[in-house]
């Protein structure tokens, strides 16, 4: 068994340095570019995190060494400028999108902007999650050091529950949740030390 607990944090929207305020300007002009296309070319509801905010908090959880490793990954990493933003912040970066178009996107943003970071495509949410019917023991997304997302409203107990259950111990979950709502939670065994 595993439980989450809070890491008490105070979320600071700070100045991004130059090469993460180039990434955000350009991936903020592609998203604009993006949602001038035609209806059947955009994917619906697409949203995106507040950068100074998460560039806070994953300059906190390096510097303060908070996180058990340097894997990072992105939940639903749409354009990829948070999985952009890790790259920049030292950690092994990767995304995980299900929309070919964004992949495709956020693929060329990192490659212009040479990040070495990746997306690949698929789900972060496991095969029979919404059945109760779940059928993998271990699923390979939640397999990293710090887990980043920002979940729809609706599905945000549900994330937290996947990383309770499927993420590495001592890995952080870290969930925007608009505004200036950013949580950070500590995976742990239920028989460990807290």
């Amino acid at each position: 068994m595993s439980q989450l607990l809070g890491i008490p944090h105070q979320p600071v929207a700070l100045d991004l340095p130059a090469p993460a305020r180039a990434l955000v300007a350009d991936a903020e002009a592609r998203i604009k570019a993006f949602g001038a296309r035609p209806a059947e070319q955009r994917v619906p509801a697409f949203v995106a995190s507040n950068p100074g905010l998460v560039w806070h908090a994953l300059r906190r959880i390096r510097d303060e060494g908070l996180a058990p490793g340097n894997r990072f990954i992105e939940w639903g990493s749409g354009f990829g400028i948070v999985t952009g933003l890790a790259a920049l912040a030292g950690f092994a970066a990767r995304g995980i999108e299900i929309a070919p178009a964004l992949i495709a996107e956020s693929r060329r943003l990192l490659a212009d902007h040479r990040l070495p970071a990746v997306v690949e495509t698929g789900s972060y949410l496991p095969p029979g999650i919404y059945t109760d019917e779940i059928r993998a023991e271990r699923f390979p997304p939640a397999d990293a050091d710090v887990v980043y997302v920002y979940p729809w409203p609706a599905e945000a107990r549900l994330v937290r529950e996947v990383f309770r259950r499927f993420g590495r111990d001592g890995a952080l979950l870290v969930s925007f949740s608009g505004g200036v709502g950013l949580e950070i939670h500590r995976r742990v065994a239920t028989d460990a030390p807290a």
